[in-house]
């Protein structure tokens, strides 16, 4: 990933910039592709669990949109 360097602000002398990077390395993807698959599987599974079915009223929530 390319660095970059941000124009002086208004009223202040700092300049935001960035360094060059390399990004995240075939392992690294893989691994955080990983974590997104688990997190969404166990997201699935606390929203249909059977004990929301159970409640009502104001105890119920929101309903989630699908």
């Amino acid at each position: 990933m390319p660095g970059w360097e941000a124009e002086k602000q208004l009223h202040s002398g700092c300049r935001s910039a960035k360094e060059d990077r390399s990004g995240y390395t075939d392992g690294q993807a893989e691994r955080l592709a990983g974590y997104g698959r688990r997190l969404l599987e166990l997201g699935t599974t606390v929203v249909t669990h059977p004990y929301g079915e159970t409640l009502s009223g104001p105890d119920r929530g929101r309903p989630v949109p699908r």
